[in-house]
């Protein structure tokens, strides 16, 4: 992306890493447009990035929502190339997921390549996910246009411990509200329950297994399913919460958010919760298409 630049060029750059995001909080995915190169201390510049609640750190941890967000989020890309030639010139480099062999990553990892009609696949270390690309190609499920590319990991590499990513994934949320220098100083206030009592939902719940449906019913596909959260739960404590731009419930999925909160008190006596905001709470919409969308992820603010 910084040769993109400097060669004059305006990439797009998509992160599907819903657990190690280098541009949002984990449980999101998120594009923003490249116009300089990255610092070496501060990363690339984020301005403006289009991001859209997932609510999980690991993309097979409700398949049909991930798979429902990449395709809104191929979509929106398009549709800016398509008004903007010197992006569609300069093209769009994805980042996804570390990937485990199963059933759904490789599946998951394909429909990406097909949403954002992939002309290159880089694949790193994985000979035998070259292989499973190369196969697919050959057969007709990718189109033959697509290149897969194999690259072998730089001497000296190691992989990360599941601690180093914890680390890293605590540390990206405490950028997002205190700046990667540590200089920002974000914002603690409450809402009372009453306010938002009807505003705070999370998407996905339980699947009911077959043993408990009457004979002959088949149990609903509840991975897209917007449920309202309810605010006496203790266990909301430390979770974060997207505010979406949706208007209305039907829109949660496919509407992008417009940043990130964290619940740092759940008094249920009081009526009322504590968030930590990168915003003022004078900046919060007030309006009736003010919706907010509790991630599985949580943060405890140390600072």
């Amino acid at each position: 992306m910084n040769y993109a630049v400097r060669m004059e060029r305006k990439p797009l750059f998509v992160d599907l890493d819903v657990n190690q995001s280098s541009l949002s909080v984990p449980g999101s995915v998120s594009a923003i447009l490249v116009e300089r190169p990255a610092s070496i201390e501060d990363g690339f510049s984020i301005n403006h990035p289009l991001v859209y609640h997932y609510g999980h750190t690991s993309p097979g941890k409700n398949v049909e929502l991930f798979s429902r967000i990449v395709s809104r989020m191929a979509d929106v890309v398009r549709e800016r190339m398509k008004v903007n030639s010197r992006i569609a010139s300069s093209g769009v480099i994805i980042n996804t997921f570390g990937f485990e062999r199963g059933k759904d990553g490789y599946k998951q990892l394909k429909q990406i390549a097909l949403s954002f009609e992939a002309d290159v696949i880089i694949v790193l270390d994985q000979e035998r996910l070259r292989n499973d690309f190369e196969k697919d190609i050959n057969n007709g499920e990718l189109p033959p246009c697509v290149k897969v590319v194999l690259a072998d990991k730089s001497s000296g590499v190691v992989s990360r411990t599941l601690d180093q990513k914890t680390i890293a994934k605590e540390s990206q949320i405490k950028q997002y509200f205190y700046g990667v220098q540590g200089n920002l100083f974000p914002h603690t206030f409450d809402f009372k329950f009453a306010d938002i009592k009807d505003k705070i939902f999370k998407i996905g719940a339980p699947q009911l297994p077959e043993s408990c449906m009457p004979l002959g019913y088949k149990a609903e596909d509840n991975q897209t399913k917007v449920v309202p959260v309810s605010l006496t739960s203790k266990d909301l404590l430390n979770h974060i919460l997207s505010c979406s731009f949706a208007t209305n419930t039907d829109e949660l999925i496919v509407s992008n958010v417009a940043g990130f909160m964290v619940i740092t008190d759940v008094n249920v006596k009081e009526q009322r919760i504590s968030v930590l905001s990168p915003q003022p709470k004078s900046t919060i919409p007030t309006s009736a298409a003010f919706f907010l969308l509790a991630e599985d992820v949580r943060y405890i603010d140390s600072s």
